[in-house]
């Protein structure tokens, strides 16, 4: 696999072929090199192509540098100018000057000041609303609230469905100190009639 070289070194390894050309092989009309014959010219052609080759790619590449600065510095005045010229028609005209801007490809600014008025007054409010809802509890506590709720009762009216909370059960406790009923004494046993003896 052949050492990829940097241009540079390419250059001087060309100048080398260039004059080891020139010194040894100066004396011959022709060398062919796989099978097709080459002139000293044609022999110094290649070697001398190959370093213009470098040359010009860059020249080139400088070029396209020098072009991708210029095209950016165009679009820096651009825009520049764009924006001057959009705030001159825009103190000519007026705001209000849609059409106006419209022919240039402009669009007028927004007016955002009774919006941002309304927009603070309601966040504002809403602010307001969430801390009178949550209190000055901590964050920990507003997590530990709950409602004390086991069970609800939806019940059906004319004007649709409402769901109370119970009440709490009542009944009657029994009182912690009442004294055991007495239990009731049981009758005497009836004594037995003994039947009178015949005459």
């Amino acid at each position: 696999m052949a050492t990829k070289q940097n241009k540079p070194t390419i250059k001087a390894a060309d100048a080398k072929m260039i004059a080891g050309i020139g010194k040894n092989l100066a004396t011959m009309a022709t060398v062919t090199l796989n099978g097709q014959p080459y002139t000293l010219a044609q022999l110094l052609a290649v070697y001398q192509a190959d370093s213009a080759a470098i040359d010009a790619t860059d020249t080139a590449h400088a070029t396209w540098l020098q072009r991708v600065a210029d095209e950016q510095a165009a679009h820096a005045l651009t825009a520049k100018v764009t924006r001057a010229l959009r705030s001159f028609l825009l103190g000519y005209y007026g705001e209000q000057a849609t059409a106006i801007l419209g022919d240039f490809g402009l669009s007028a600014p927004k007016s955002n000041a009774t919006t941002n008025v309304a927009t603070k007054a309601l966040a504002s409010a809403k602010a307001k609303a969430t801390r009178a809802a949550r209190g000055t509890t901590g964050s920990v506590k507003k997590k530990a609230i709950v409602g004390n709720v086991t069970s609800v009762v939806v019940s059906a009216t004319p004007g649709g469905a409402t769901m109370t909370q119970p009440s709490a059960p009542t009944g009657t406790v029994p009182a912690a100190n009442a004294p055991a009923p007495t239990p009731a004494t049981p009758a005497p046993a009836a004594t037995p009639v003994k039947p009178a003896t015949p005459a």
